[in-house]
């Protein structure tokens, strides 16, 4: 990638992959594996959901819920860990936690996610999951407005070894895994104290 791109946002979708594939640095895939290498404790909890589920809600939910309402941060991934990507912020995966448990995000798939602790997942709309995912990326990751929503659309279920769909799948498929809890963000957001009660039990 020239210095000019670096200063730039792509102005294609193509583009906007093409340099994705650029920025894919070793750390970043040091990051990851070291992310599924974590042999995890059986206390352990991982929140599992995919992009734009519901993942940073659930982290605050349960930060709350193991501290009684600890905001002592700056950002909630200081306080839970991107699992796959610590590394490569600067993270120790294996620093004690706050609240007698180590919690940790993560995106990864059943297949993927490293066993042995507890998990959290929760599903949303494939729709609304789109939507949001557009809105996150348009402006940020490509120039404003460059970008169709349908264009997108028509990628971003299977964008970059990302796939809405596998991931679903992989989790559904543990919905009987008295480890495995799964919810949907439209439950949550219907009826939030019995979704926290469910979580917190």
């Amino acid at each position: 990638m020239t210095a000019a791109q670096a200063l730039t946002r792509p102005a294609s979708l193509s583009e906007y992959r093409e340099r994705l594939q650029q920025m894919r640095a070793p750390i970043v895939t040091e990051s990851i594996q070291r992310g599924i290498a974590y042999q995890p404790q059986p206390n352990d909890l991982f929140i599992t959901p995919s992009d734009k589920y519901s993942a940073t809600w659930l982290q605050q939910i349960v930060h709350s819920l193991r501290t009684q309402g600890d905001m002592d941060f700056d950002d909630i991934s200081q306080v839970i860990p991107w699992l796959e990507m610590a590394h490569r912020l600067g993270l120790n995966i294996h620093a004690p936690q706050r609240g007698g448990f180590q919690a940790f995000k993560s995106h990864l798939s059943w297949q993927s996610i490293p066993k042995g602790g507890r998990y959290i997942v929760a599903f949303r709309d494939p729709k609304d999951v789109l939507v949001s995912m557009y809105h996150f990326l348009n402006g940020w990751h490509w120039q404003a407005g460059v970008v169709s929503i349908s264009e997108f659309a028509s990628h971003s279920m299977r964008l970059d070894g990302w796939s809405y769909w596998d991931h679903l799948v992989s989790w559904w498929e543990q919905r009987h895994n008295r480890q495995v809890l799964l919810l949907t963000y439209e439950g949550m957001k219907a009826d939030l104290p019995t979704a926290v009660q469910t979580i917190a039990h």
